[in-house]
This record gives structure tokens, C-alpha cells and sequence, in this order.
């Protein structure tokens, strides 16, 4: 498949999933949801990085400075999804950090779309195209089925912290 119309396609299936998430009254199915919103985001995310971002960069010289912006992106988007992440389902804060990440990746997948991907489709022939479509689809697999564990493993290591230092701080009050 064509790296470009892939990417265009993990937009969709990642705004799809924002839906989802604003749509779910659940909270424990919302917390499932946020936590396969984030490993697509940051699958994603390091993807495109990895394999289309190295591509494009190899072939567009002028607009280096855009590029570095966009990884800069990816950095805010990863850590916005996070901290998401991290945020009850039924704090009062998860709609506010919901939206903000749905903002943010929607500014990611415009300028992707409207500056980066018709730049490259006039700089990357179409086998170009589609050989970093394959590598994207084989990396993004790969990346998905390492991080399906890892955002859960995060919320219930800090929960484990936060109950070490509730133990913690009666005692150092005492003194």
C-alpha cells in the first residue's frame, strides 16, 4: 500500500478512536479505550518517525526546519497522550486533556496532510511509495504488538509509587 494513503488511514482510525473515547459513558471502558488510543498514537507516531519521516528527509533538503517542528509535534503529542493516560476517567480534568490531544493530533494529521505528504508524492516515486508503505505496515505491526502491554504496565506502576508514598509520608510527618 502506498505509505501516504496509509498514513491518511491511521489519521482516520486514530480520530476514530477519539470519537470513541468522547462518545464511551463507561469509565472502565473509556479507560480501555484511552489506553488503545495511546498505543496508536504512539505506534503511530514513532512509525512515521522511523521509516517515513527518515525517507522524506532523505529527498527534501529546504524544509528542514518544518521537519524538526513536526518531530517536536510527535514529542507533544506522545506526552499529551500520556499524561491522558494517566488522568481517571472520572477526573475532572480527562475531558480537557481528551480534548487537547484530540487537538493536537488534528494539527499533526493537517500539516502531514496539506504540507508534508504532497511534497513527498512530487519527491518519492510511486514504488518509492509504496516499498515505505510495506516497511510502515511491518514496523507499525511490530510496534504495536511490543506496546500493547506498556501503557498499562505504566498506570499500574504509578499507582504502586503512589501507594508507597502515601505509606511513606504518615512517617515523615512524625518527626
Amino acid at each position: 500500500m502506498d505509505a501516504l494513503d496509509l498514513l491518511e488511514e491511521q489519521h482516520r482510525d486514530v480520530g476514530e478512536l477519539f470519537t470513541q473515547v468522547a462518545a464511551c459513558e463507561g469509565a472502565g471502558r473509556r479507560t480501555a479505550l484511552v489506553a488503545e488510543l495511546v498505543r496508536a498514537i504512539d505506534a503511530h507516531s514513532r512509525v512515521e518517525e522511523n521509516v517515513f519521516y527518515a525517507a522524506f528527509a532523505a529527498r527534501i533538503e529546504s524544509d528542514e526546519g518544518r521537519l524538526w517542528d513536526a518531530f517536536e509535534g510527535h514529542a507533544l503529542l506522545r506526552f499529551s497522550a500520556h499524561k491522558l493516560l494517566r488522568t481517571r476517567a472520572t477526573d475532572v480534568r480527562f475531558a480537557a486533556r481528551l480534548k487537547l490531544l484530540q487537538q493536537l493530533f488534528r494539527r499533526h494529521a493537517h500539516t502531514e496532510e496539506d504540507w508534508m505528504f504532497p511534497k513527498a508524492k512530487r519527491a518519492l516515486h510511486d514504488e518509492a511509495l509504496d516499498r515505505i508503505g510495506a516497511e510502515i505496515e511491518r514496523a507499525h505491526a511490530a510496534r504495536s504488538a511490543v506496546t500493547a502491554a506498556g501503557p498499562e504496565r505504566l498506570f499500574a506502576r504509578r499507582r504502586l509509587v503512589e501507594c508507597g508514598a502515601r505509606r511513606r509520608m504518615p512517617a515523615l510527618s512524625m518527626l
